[in-house]
């Protein structure tokens, strides 16, 4: 026997889930403004900017236990609930990964003067500009994340996902770009320095993977949700 009222009921828990989702954007965006104005900011300002990813990386966590007793209070389908976890989990890497690279920048930031061989400028601009084209084409791919989260068709959740995806792809030519300028200056950079702009490179690139992985599963769990 079927119950239709019942599956309803079961089906907009699961949508309420997604929609307190959605509520990670205020988060997300501000996180990446933060990382952005980190990398040319003086040590001073950095210090300040880092005690508010500190504060938004526990915001994160905080919303994370919020839906993930929302998630396991039994309302939603068994069949999701692997899917459901893992989507939280992912949604909450944005803002861990966020937070550790903040902390990287601040490190930089406070040893920079002092680095023995001084710092390439040439390299060093470049690394900022791929930096912050990466961050501005991941808070594209965050708002597309907040539109999938809203969608009631399932049409328009693979055209959002396709567009992440052009996203994740132009995110890693920036880096490989960058990447391969960084190994021609090898010898002639200090090696905290090279370490550094390869750590920053390496975890944009991570933030924007989180967010595809996240758009992953969002296709995955509504496609159970959304008719």
């Amino acid at each position: 026997m079927r119950f239709p009222g019942l599956q309803r009921i079961i089906e907009t828990e699961e949508e309420g889930v997604l929609r307190s989702i959605s509520s990670y954007k205020d988060l997300w965006i501000r996180s990446i403004e933060v990382l952005r104005e980190e990398l040319t900011a003086q040590p001073d300002r950095v210090d300040s900017l880092n005690q508010e990813m500190s504060a938004l990386e526990k915001a994160g966590d905080e919303r994370t236990v919020e839906i993930k007793e929302k998630v396991d209070s039994g309302a939603i389908a068994p069949s999701l609930l692997v899917d459901m976890n893992r989507l939280v989990d992912k949604c909450d890497d944005v803002l861990d990964k966020a937070h550790y690279l903040s902390r990287e920048i601040r490190r930089y930031a406070h040893a920079r003067a002092s680095i023995n061989g001084g710092v390439t400028p040439e390299i060093e601009g470049e690394a900022v500009k791929s930096f912050e084209h990466m961050l501005a084409l991941a808070k594209e791919g965050i708002e597309l994340l907040v539109f999938m989260l809203s969608s009631k068709r399932f049409s328009e959740l693979s055209q959002y996902r396709k567009k992440i995806e052009q996203i994740e792809e132009e995110v890693d030519e920036v880096k490989d770009r960058l990447l391969d300028s960084l190994y021609r200056y090898s010898t002639s950079v200090p090696y905290i320095v090279f370490e550094h702009l390869s750590t920053v490179v390496h975890k944009i690139d991570d933030i924007v993977d989180a967010s595809e992985d996240i758009a992953d599963v969002v296709v995955t769990v509504s496609a159970s949700v959304v008719k």
